[in-house]
């Protein structure tokens, strides 16, 4: 039976009480975890140990008695997984794997410091951290999606996410839990440490998260609420939540921030405060540890597990055809949909996100073919980039599709990901002023700015259906974070259908011994590229026209060998995007110190809406304004 508790009620008389000697080891140990958070923090001079006293009950069984973990692999993908999104309790998790021995010592000395994988939020270098959190409100997301992979893979795995009672002013949290409950992921849990104290004041003077109960419960969880620190209660909510079914659950545990020390306990000034050492040996001295605590008869969450062999994505599929009529003019978006239906039967590793769009992005055609590897998040961009998140984190190949303007909104998510090392692949769709009618809040014009400032990303700005088909294909045999922009207009096709797009390459569509400039574009401006080199070309100035599909990495050599093959006063660059961030700066980069001049044409002014044509054409990306450029510098 589950309790679905309000206010001040507790399951008080409801709950079995732990046998005693059971329950003095539980109080043992939660404090023995607490005096080690404390200690992380003291001997760093940094941190947050308040925050890790008040979860310590909760957490501490958790993870010795509730929670399975592979004795001797914290990253076996058949284990239960955590997510601290209260990230700033990492003194916490460090501390329990000290004492559940994944940790020794001499590691627990450099939390903090450089080259440590103990760092000040939980990050990938420690092994079973799924993802890199801090970031406050994302953990829930990418625990609805782990918990949804499994859930319709029939695997039996809880994932257990420990949010904080500040952390749910985030509207991801609330974007998080009403998926969930739609989805009905029963075997996700959420713990709210509600130690109604955050940064800068107590949490409710700010906003007032009450009631919690009933705005989980309509979001369509199960909920039970709790005093975290009355032992009985913590024992018996997770057994609770062990046999939930049918609705995610949540545990609103009441706490105190800084439990039970004196002169922490409940004081707003303590939060983020590491204690000096004189203030370590008084808290020790309101924490006892009895001499009979045995961890290791306390520990039942350790199991064994089969060991499992990691299988990476590998498609070669090459097109032969069938897949589209080269004769008509196609758009790069319908390019991805036919690659993403045909690739995704070859392989059922990969997954598909959505936000609502996916008859404009045409990642529909997945979802109609392969609905048990695709979900729904609505329109909800930050929340859907981070079960993408935890998509990936099951050994998936997450694919995301949006407007690429809608993903700007969430950079930060994105970030994250590519920080948690995600196999997470962004597909941004209706990109820059040729999207036209609709306006600038549709047009995605600094996107590739964003993406390309990712350490280790990969940002693809494919021009025709046969590049874009075959950049799909290398995004998905990519182990890493991708970004692809596909245009939503109808363009000819360039390339036939054997060609080959490597990941940091470029193509060069037209050349002559009398080339007198080069224009390097990308996308939908390549075929305004052409244009124009073409009307130039019956005007004696010959173009050599270079397709910057990869935007990172960049053939920057190949692209300043050729630029200094062919010569001339300047380079041009053309692109459908801001003049900072994209194709000109990269080509920039490219010929730093070279003393060839580049001339940017890009967009320099927010733009409005208007047929496509007229718009390239009022904002100097068309092969008009290109004309008139080329014709400027080279006289």
């Amino acid at each position: 039976m589950v309790y679905c508790l309000r206010e001040n009620d507790y399951l008080g008389e409801n709950v079995m009480p732990l046998e005693a000697q059971l329950k003095a080891q539980f109080q043992s140990l939660s404090n023995l975890i607490r005096r080690d958070s404390i200690d992380l923090t003291t001997r760093s001079g940094s941190g947050h140990p308040t925050t890790c006293l008040s979860a310590a009950d909760l957490m501490t069984w958790l993870f010795f008695r509730e929670i399975r973990l592979d004795a001797s692999n914290l990253d076996h993908p058949h284990a239960d997984k955590y997510i601290f999104s209260k990230g700033h309790a990492a003194p916490l998790l460090y501390s329990l794997m000290y004492r559940l021995g994944y940790l020794e010592a001499a590691e627990m000395e450099t939390f903090r410091k450089i080259g440590s994988r103990l760092e000040g939020h939980p990050t990938l270098r420690l092994p079973g951290v799924v993802a890199a959190t801090g970031s406050l409100g994302q953990g829930l997301s990418i625990g609805v999606g782990m918990a949804e992979v499994y859930k319709r893979e029939g695997r039996d795995q809880r994932v257990y996410v420990l949010l904080g009672d500040g952390e749910i002013n985030e509207g991801q949290v609330w974007e998080a839990a009403m998926l969930a409950g739609s989805l009905k992921v029963d075997n996700l849990v959420a713990i709210v440490d509600r130690n109604k104290i955050q940064q800068s004041n107590f949490c409710d003077s700010i906003v007032n998260a009450e009631p919690l109960h009933d705005k989980f419960t309509a979001f369509g969880w199960e909920v039970a609420r709790i005093n975290g620190h009355d032992l009985d209660a913590v024992a018996e909510v997770f057994a609770q939540a062990r046999s939930n079914r049918g609705k995610p659950f949540a545990i609103i545990a009441d706490t105190e921030k800084g439990f039970p020390v004196s002169f922490l306990s409940g004081k707003l000034k303590r939060h983020g405060v590491a204690l000096k050492a004189d203030e370590r040996d008084l808290a020790y001295g309101e924490l006892p540890v009895g001499d009979d605590l045995d961890i290791a008869a306390f520990t039942v969450s350790k199991q064994n597990f089969a060991p499992l062999e990691k299988t990476a994505v590998k498609i070669d599929y090459l097109m032969n055809g069938s897949e589209f009529d080269a004769s008509k003019e196609q758009a790069a978006r319908a390019a991805y949909g036919d690659a993403l239906k045909l690739m995704g039967g070859l392989s059922d590793k990969v997954w598909v996100v959505d936000g609502d769009v996916s008859n404009s992005t045409y990642s529909e055609r997945f979802a109609q073919a392969y609905p048990d590897r695709h979900i729904e998040c609505g329109i909800a961009e930050q929340n859907m980039i981070s079960v993408g998140v935890g998509v990936a984190a099951t050994g998936k190949v997450a694919l995301a599709n949006s407007f690429a303007r809608f993903f700007e909104r969430a950079f930060d998510q994105i970030e994250m990901g590519a920080y948690s090392q995600a196999n997470l692949k962004v597909v941004g769709s209706h990109i820059g002023v040729s999207i036209g009618e609709d306006g600038a809040s549709q047009m995605a014009m600094a996107d590739c700015g964003f993406m390309r400032a990712i350490p280790g990303s990969v940002v693809l700005c494919p021009a025709d259906y046969v590049s874009t088909f075959y950049l799909t294909r290398e995004i998905l045999n990519h182990d890493g974070f991708c970004y692809m922009r596909t245009f939503r207009g109808n363009r000819p096709v360039l390339y036939p259908i054997d060609e080959s797009f490597p990941i940091g390459g470029c193509k060069v569509l037209k050349a002559s011994d009398a080339d007198k400039a080069v224009v390097v574009a990308s996308g939908y401006v390549v075929h305004e590229a052409l244009k124009a080199a073409e009307e130039l070309a019956e005007k004696g100035l010959n173009l050599r026209v270079i397709d910057a599909y990869s935007l990172k990495p960049f053939p920057a050599e190949e692209i300043r060998q050729i630029c200094e093959e062919v010569g001339g006063p300047a380079v041009f660059t053309l692109e459908d995007h801001y003049a900072t961030g994209g194709v000109g700066d990269a080509v920039l980069e490219a010929l730093n110190g070279s003393g060839i001049r580049v001339e940017k044409l890009a967009v320099t002014a927010f733009p409005e809406s208007g047929k496509p044509e007229d718009l390239l054409a009022k904002y100097g990306v068309d092969a008009a304004a290109l004309v008139k450029r080329v014709q400027e510098v080279l006289g």
